[in-house]
């Protein structure tokens, strides 16, 4: 093709009568299947000290994220240089123009600029993200407690904001403060700055900040590079660049990858098979699904794209999101306790913290054998090997024990509360209508034992 057929092409009125396809029917979840294949063929053992509840969650295609993909394929590829500003809602794949990309959590802020040349400034005021930088230049992220500095590797930087609120009411009264904030190093290394001193953080460190403070070494916590929290929120950044090919995919790609997906057991994470769950047993090993938990926004268990992929609508959507946030403020108080009974803090303490902050506590604290044990009791008790706990000595069970009985038991207790709205049979094709479990979200990770 040649240049002058090129700009012929990206004429304006060319542009301007340019429908923009939508993506292929099921291409999000198969595309999620297709990476949480590949992920189940590499198991990895738990990290110490970050929770894993929500590591395999999807990123799923929007149409307008396919409008932006179409036009870059046009094009022949990214800009160098541009700014933007997003305010995550959900886990959301943000591209940093040619610099990297960004995985943030819920209620995260970015702001970021890239020059021409490749210097590129991100402000992360609140929220979570993980980040997978390319190399070219700079790379900084300005947190309201320091700087990190970085070339080319992949971390996160966690904003952990305190909040005063009326307990009783849930209301908020003051705005968010920041009362640290936590950077974990997966590959290369980092510099973590501020005008009270600077460290170095190299793969496999953490560091955090506090108000007044020079960042300082966090001790307790091992972010490996192959760790299922690296792993996942860098499955989700590849996406993001897979997904930037979609104008030169086929058909028969998204076929090939649904095809993956199911081989083994397509129900591991919402029902598994007798033989599924003794190979769980034998390596203490537990997998399952789970549903939105959050502390900063009230999650839907139906959200708008599942909404019309299944047909349900109005009254009855509301009155099944409804059912599992009954279930979901259950979940996250019970983990509130856990973390008061564990750390002796108040309820203004636990109320403060995200439950990703929840889990780093209990999981960080908990003696290594005793999640190792926990695991092995659950996955034994799933497969009919060990009775189940009686209710009456759960309270007396480790607290990472109840813990992870916590998140493991979430997806089938929203899939009850569904089913109570609009019937069992309905319910279950509504958990498992992307082919993995709830929102595509699962949990994977096992073992018999740990490395000193």
């Amino acid at each position: 093709m040649t240049e002058d057929r090129d700009d012929g092409l990206l004429s304006p009125d060319n542009l301007a009568r340019y429908e923009v396809p939508r993506a292929p029917a099921g291409f999000a979840a198969r595309v999620i299947g297709a990476v949480a294949a590949e992920e189940r063929t590499q198991p990895v053992a738990p990290l110490r000290g970050r929770s894993g509840w929500r590591r395999y969650a999807s990123a799923a295609v929007a149409v307008a994220t396919v409008a932006v993909i179409v036009v870059w394929a046009m094009r022949g590829g990214r800009s160098n240089s541009g700014s933007g500003l997003r305010v995550a809602t959900t886990r959301e794949t943000i591209a940093l123009e040619a610099r990297g990309v960004a995985v943030a959590e819920p209620g995260t802020e970015l702001r970021w600029a890239v020059a021409a040349r490749g210097e590129a400034v991100i402000d992360q005021p609140s929220g979570s993200a993980f980040y997978r930088v390319e190399r070219g230049g700079p790379f900084e992220v300005r947190t309201p407690l320091g700087v990190v500095h970085v070339t080319g590797t992949c971390f996160s930087v966690e904003v952990i904001a305190m909040k005063k609120k009326d307990l009783m009411k849930g209301a908020v009264v003051g705005a968010a403060i920041a009362t640290a904030v936590m950077v974990t190093v997966y590959e290369g290394g980092v510099t973590f700055a501020n005008p009270k001193g600077e460290i170095r953080i190299a793969a496999g460190e953490a560091g955090i900040v506090y108000p007044g403070a020079a960042p300082q070494p966090r001790t307790g916590i091992t972010a490996s590079a192959s760790d299922p929290a690296r792993e996942l929120a860098d499955a989700r950044a590849r996406i993001s660049v897979l997904e930037q090919q979609l104008g030169k995919a086929h058909g028969d790609a998204g076929a090939s990858a649904a095809a993956s997906f199911t081989r083994g057991d397509p129900g591991r994470y919402y029902a598994p098979s007798p033989e599924t769950l003794r190979e769980l047993a034998d390596t203490c090993w537990i997998a399952f699904d789970l549903p939105g938990l959050d502390t900063e926004s009230r999650p839907m268990l139906v959200d708008d794209e599942l909404s019309g992929a299944v047909g349900l609508l109005g009254a009855d959507r509301d009155a099944v999101n409804q059912a599992y946030l009954k279930e979901h403020d259950r979940a996250v108080d019970a983990l509130r306790h856990l973390y008061m009974e564990l750390t002796g803090n108040d309820g203004d303490a636990a109320a403060a913290l995200s439950i990703d902050a929840i889990a780093d506590e209990i999981l960080a604290k908990s003696p290594p054998d005793e999640e190792i044990a926990a695991r092995r009791r659950i996955a034994r008790e799933r497969a009919g090997l060990e009775p189940a706990v009686p209710a009456g000595s759960l309270a007396r069970r480790p607290i990472v024990e109840r813990y992870l009985r916590i998140m493991t038991s979430l997806g089938n207790d929203a899939e009850t509360a569904a089913a109570r709205v609009i019937g069992a049979k309905r319910a279950h094709e509504l958990r498992t209508h992307g082919g993995v479990g709830w929102n595509n979200s699962v949990t994977d990770y096992g073992g018999c034992d740990e490395e000193r």
